[in-house]
């Protein structure tokens, strides 16, 4: 790491490293350091971000000086983006510069690729909220992606809906499909199994849902669905775990999850929460679980579902956005708006669960993906498939 970087990552997805965008920048730079043909990089990184800066070697860390003129979290952030932007184009003029997630500056180096998830802003208005400062910086970070040299995003679904909706420039926006940890392979993950299971006091069986608990993941549809399977049940079925921090206040976009679970009338025991799991434990969590359900009604990508199939455990997802693309299996798909669909398909899980088990797209694989990600970033050749 001693020559002259020709990539230049900014790091501030990694102030939150638990949330999908920090996850998928903290993978991004970890392939990096483990590919043998990766090109010398740097990753910016507040100066003060020691929590951030511990997740990494610090021989690729540059601190960025500066402080916030406000605490408020959107004017933060912005302003960590024109600090961040402004040192990759005077520190390293000749690199490329790439920013995992949505960024606004006035300085734009002179190679910039911005990686923008999904268009979940455009689809949901409900998520910018009368904060005029919010939308503000929405519009103005997909205009600085539209100005650059590429923009990434994660699936063909958002390929589109950046094109149309974001109105960017359909020729410079590459796809480029997020991918599972390497320990998430049923060799490495089902040993894992009865220790996940002993640490967060799981029953023998269980059915899984991962994510968040916004309106979009439309976790209460769940629920109601899982209701009415447990009530047409010859037998009981297998208790649902919800693992995620749930809400603990009410706001618009939050879904009000203690008034679903109050009007299923389930039985104590029958849906468990168990908070948030270390990512070192997913893998377990996944094969120990019978049976993944992802009823949101919007996705960049997905990674739980995609997650869940590299362990080898079966899966029921909505037929929206883009997770077809990540499950193409038809059998294991769903309309998100009709509860009754979801619920037949829960009965028949119950009947025999296999039917819902998928392969996975070796694109969502770190190999794959990150010859991908240097091929377009690098100019590289493309692989084949």
């Amino acid at each position: 790491m001693n020559s002259a970087p020709r990539l230049v990552i900014s790091g501030l997805p990694l102030l939150h490293p638990h949330v999908g965008v920090g996850t998928y920048t903290l993978r991004l730079i970890h392939a990096l350091l483990r590919a043998p043909d990766a090109p010398p990089f740097r990753v910016l990184l507040p100066a003060d971000a020691a929590e951030a800066r511990a997740l990494l070697p610090a021989e690729i860390c540059v601190p960025v000086p500066g402080r916030p003129p406000s605490r408020h979290p959107l004017l933060a952030a912005a302003w960590w983006g024109i600090l961040v932007a402004r040192a990759a184009a005077r520190q390293f003029p000749h690199a490329l510069f790439h920013s995992p997630a949505p960024i606004w500056s006035p300085w734009r180096p002179a190679r910039t690729v911005v990686t923008l998830h999904d268009c979940l802003y455009r689809r949901f208005p409900i998520y910018t909220g009368s904060h005029g400062l919010r939308r503000w910086l929405a519009r103005a970070t997909e205009r600085y992606a539209a100005g650059g040299h590429l923009v990434l995003t994660d699936s063909t679904c958002s390929q589109n809906d950046l094109a149309t909706l974001a109105q960017i420039p359909a020729g410079k926006i590459r796809r480029l499909y997020p991918w599972v940890p390497r320990d998430a392979t049923p060799k490495l993950a089902r040993p894992q199994r009865d220790r996940v299971r002993a640490q967060h006091q799981l029953p023998a069986r269980f059915w899984l849902y991962v994510g968040g608990y916004d309106i979009r993941k439309n976790v209460p549809f769940l629920v109601r669905a899982y209701a009415a399977a447990h009530a047409h049940a010859q037998r009981p079925l297998p208790p649902l775990v919800l693992a995620g921090t749930l809400p603990t206040r009410q706001h618009p976009t939050l879904c009000d999850l203690p008034a679903a679970l109050a009007e299923a009338g389930l039985p104590r025991g029958q849906i468990v929460s168990i908070g948030r799991v270390a990512e070192a434990d997913m893998p377990g969590l996944y094969a120990a679980a019978e049976l993944l359900l992802y009823p949101s009604l919007y996705e960049g990508f997905g990674l739980p579902p995609a997650e869940a199939m590299a362990v080898g455990t079966p899966i029921l997802v909505s037929n929206t956005s883009s997770l077809p693309e990540v499950v193409p299996h038809a059998a294991s798909q769903f309309s998100p708006t009709d509860s009754n669909a979801l619920t037949q398909k829960l009965l028949a899980a119950h009947t025999d669960v296999t039917q819902f088990a998928c392969p996975l797209n070796p694109a969502f694989t770190e190999p794959v993906a990150l010859r991908h990600y240097l091929a377009l970033l690098l100019g590289d050749p493309l692989p084949s498939g």
